[in-house]
Formats: C-alpha cells, sequence, structure tokens
C-alpha cells in the first residue's frame, strides 16, 4: 500500500461550496505541487513536508494555514467515539484522502485498553479514507503486547490501503523494539516507522571541560553510531521522519537551523530514500523572524527543510532510483 498525500490538479478544479453543515473551507487557491509516493518527472526533486501544532482537532483550518505556507499536509487528533466534528463538514473529503495525516491520542498504560483504543480511533481515520495514522511510541516494558494489538489494527487497516507510523526514538531499543513488533505484524507492509530526531547532541565526557580533540572523537564516535542506527532504521519500513521546532537552534541571522549531526543525519537519509520518506514540522514555533514567519508561525521550519533538500550533496547522490541502485548498491 502506498500513501499519496498529493493535490491533483483535477480535483482542484472543482468547487469547494457547500449548503450542508459548516461552510466549507476554499483551499482551492493556495495551490501546492501535486506530490505522490512515486517521483515522476518534474515531480522527482520535491520532499513532502507536514506540519503538527499542538491544537489539532480542525484539520480544516490547520491544513488551509499550512498550505498558505507551503505545508503539504497536516495532523489531526483522532476522537474515540463518533462526537460530532465541524471539520468534518468544512474540509471536502479528497483533502481528507490526501493530505492529512492521523493522531493517536494517549492509550493509556493499561495493556487490556490498547487494543479497543486503537481500534476506535483506527476506525474513525478509515471512515474519513485519512491514508495514514501516527501511533504513539512503543512501550519497552511490554513491546509484545503493544505489538499484538498494532497487530491486531494494522490487519484491519490495509483492507483500506491505511497506513500506521510508529513513533520511534533515535535509539537502539527504539529501533530492535520497532523490528520486533514488525514481526509480530508479519512484515506487514503498512506498518512503517516514523523516526523522531529529537535533541541528540554528543555529551562531553565526564570529569570537566575535554581536550578539544577528546571532544573531537567522542563527537565522531556519537555520529557514527547515529548513523548506524540511521541505516538500521532505512532497513526497517522507515516511512517518516519528525523534527520537533525545540530542537532547531539559531544561526547569526535569527533563522532556525539544525546541528551539524542532524544535518548529517538527514542527508543521508535523503540520500537513501529521499524520494519517498515523510518530513513532519512538530511545532509549536520556538523563533520569532519579524515578518518572516508565515501565517502558520512555522514557515522558517519548512524553508529550512527544502533547503537542505536542495543542497548539492543531496540530489546528486540520491540512491533510491533504479538507476543508481545498480550503479551504487547500498
Amino acid at each position: 500500500p502506498t500513501l499519496s498525500l498529493s493535490i491533483d490538479d483535477k480535483d482542484l478544479r472543482y468547487g469547494t461550496s457547500s449548503t450542508i453543515g459548516c461552510p466549507k473551507i476554499d483551499l482551492t487557491a493556495n495551490k501546492t505541487n501535486s506530490i505522490t509516493m512515486a517521483p515522476a518527472g518534474d515531480q522527482a526533486n520535491s520532499l513532502v513536508v507536514g506540519l503538527s501544532l499542538p491544537i489539532t482537532q480542525d484539520a480544516a483550518r490547520l491544513l488551509q494555514t499550512a498550505r498558505e505556507d507551503g505545508y503539504d499536509y497536516v495532523t489531526t487528533q483522532l476522537p474515540h467515539n463518533l462526537q460530532p466534528r465541524s471539520d468534518v463538514t468544512s474540509l471536502e473529503s479528497r483533502w481528507w484522502r490526501t493530505s492529512v495525516v492521523g493522531m493517536v491520542n494517549d492509550v493509556g498504560n493499561s495493556i487490556a485498553t490498547w487494543e479497543p483504543k486503537l481500534k476506535a480511533q483506527m476506525e474513525w481515520a478509515t471512515h474519513m479514507s485519512i491514508p495514514a495514522v501516527l501511533f504513539p511510541v512503543i512501550p519497552l516494558h511490554n513491546v509484545d503486547g503493544y505489538g499484538r494489538a498494532v497487530s491486531s489494527v494494522a490487519l484491519q487497516a490495509s483492507a483500506t490501503n491505511g497506513q500506521i507510523w510508529i513513533r520511534t526514538e533515535l535509539t537502539e531499543e527504539s529501533i530492535q523494539a520497532f523490528d520486533l513488533l514488525h514481526r509480530q505484524c508479519d512484515g506487514a507492509s503498512n506498518v512503517g516507522m516514523m523516526l523522531c530526531m529529537d535533541d541528540i547532541v554528543p555529551s562531553h565526557p565526564a570529569g570537566g571541560n575535554p581536550s578539544s580533540a577528546m571532544a573531537a572523537n567522542v563527537a565522531a564516535s556519537v555520529v557514527a553510531n547515529l548513523m548506524t542506527l540511521i541505516h538500521k532504521s532505512v532497513g526497517s519500513q522507515l516511512k517518516a521522519i519528525c523534527f520537533p521546532t525545540k530542537i532547531f537552534l539559531t544561526n547569526k541571522r535569527g533563522y532556525p537551523t539544525l546541528s551539524k549531526t542532524h544535518q548529517v543525519l538527514f542527508t543521508e537519509v535523503l540520500r537513501r530514500v529521499g524520494r519517498t520518506v515523510r518530513i513532519l514540522i512538530e511545532g509549536p514555533e520556538v523563533h520569532t523572524i519579524e515578518g518572516g514567519m508565515g501565517v502558520s508561525n512555522c514557515l522558517p521550519y519548512l524553508q529550512y527543510i527544502r533547503h537542505l533538500r536542495q543542497r548539492p550533496e543531496v540530489g546528486a547522490q540520491m540512491l533510491d532510483t533504479a538507476e543508481s541502485a545498480l550503479e551504487e548498491p547500498y
């Protein structure tokens, strides 16, 4: 199953007015590029980037705001029940199908509640034709129990090609937990990983201020270990990467930037799976740029991610095509 977070030219020719329910949100004026999982023609250099904000119950308003800044999709929290939501009628079905990703709320600590809560929210996502749903991180104390719950829901979702993205930290334990869970799901193709790129600044050795040589060695070792985890993630159904705004640093001009370590890791991901991986920026904003924050207040983060994608060392060395795979095997 493939996720299509696309804005189709044919779809955009239709109007958005409706006399039923809440007023329709008109998104036709804020057209973004047509982007699908399979690159074709001038779409080959596209990168799908989404926006997630803390208050995400109104997908219609958030999508309108995000698209004005150039984001391709947004997230919305999934309800536990069939309680009416105004955005169900104010946002047309084609946008639910292509530009909204669901988020499962906290499923609690009780194993008995995991499966029913996951199923209830996944059923709502299926009803709305949402193409992908974010699941909470795997509880390391009970990978088997969580895996059984996800396996049952994944089978249900596969009937409608619904994808499940499981939040996974960039640690050895978390990636191993995902591998175990994926095996419990019989290698289901609709179960993938969303890699969360949280703060991974290399720590200094204990005992005071390290010498520059020692610090360099420690940093190099940390980056090498993280790079190994990146390669493991790529081989473990990596579907998306999440960048919380809080991990962005500030450059001399006051704009957000990622640490050198994050840049190296993200560049490698783009080289390996840049044509299929989805990016998610999780707000709210932590920078203030007068006149440059956009409607969503998160425009600078999108601009920076797209800037990294345009670097020559990324575009010239991308490996995820049939031709490059033959020339330069992984």
